[in-house]
């Protein structure tokens, strides 16, 4: 699908999640990810104490993760994704990337990985950068995990900064349907059927957005046409 034109500042798609929402959203699901992999991780001290420093704000002793990471081959990719995500929250962007990558070239259908991959590639991505490789990534995230509503939303953040209006909306009703509540994800569904000529939908979404947060200030101003 041909990029729509790009649509006035007030309409435009709000920001997924900040850096610190994005690392907290990988750490909060660590532990029930690496269970349903089927992986339960037998990680050193070192590494459970580095992971305790992480969650309570301190800074990230990296070199306990990378010692960690060499232990437990059958288990390395679950290692090399938590030492992904401790190098993203220090934004260690390509170091981060190259540790999900090692992760999924161990467990290609690693789908936490490819989700975590795709939204730190599209948040990094300059502006009118193509973002084919983040669509990628989390469109295997979500065929491989189809409940995982998070990954749906980054597709349609992703497809939607790409142009591809339909299936941008696509997957954010799906991420809607599976439970995310987020005024962004109303705002950016609202965006994607403004784009496709939908008024009646977008109003709606827009209001949706503000329901979850009177102060949302995009939508508000996608509502009155400021």
């Amino acid at each position: 699908m041909s990029a729509a034109p790009l649509l006035p500042a007030r309409y435009r798609w709000a920001g997924l999640l900040s850096a610190l929402a994005f690392v907290g959203l990988a750490l909060a699901g660590l532990s029930r990810t690496v269970m349903q992999q089927g992986h339960p991780p037998s990680i050193a001290t070192g590494f459970n104490a580095a992971l305790d420093d992480l969650q309570r704000g301190g800074a990230v002793p990296v070199e306990q993760l990378e010692n960690a990471a060499a232990i437990a081959v059958n288990e390395r990719h679950a290692h090399r994704y938590n030492l992904a995500t401790a190098l993203a929250a220090q934004g260690k962007t390509e170091a981060a990337v190259a540790q999900f990558r090692a992760a999924l070239a161990v467990k290609p259908d690693y789908a936490v990985a490819h989700r975590d991959l795709g939204m730190l590639l599209l948040r990094t991505a300059r502006k009118g950068e193509p973002v084919d490789a983040a669509i990628a990534h989390l469109q295997a995230a979500v065929r491989f995990d189809g409940n995982d509503g998070a990954a749906f939303f980054g597709l349609g953040n992703a497809l939607g900064r790409a142009g591809q209006w339909q299936p941008a909306v696509a997957a954010l009703r799906q991420a809607v349907a599976l439970g995310v509540r987020a005024p962004a994800l109303q705002h950016n569904l609202g965006v994607g059927l403004r784009a496709l000529g939908d008024e009646t939908g977008a109003r709606a979404a827009f209001e949706a957005a503000l329901a979850l947060d009177p102060g949302y200030a995009r939508s508000r101003a996608a509502l009155s046409g400021r």
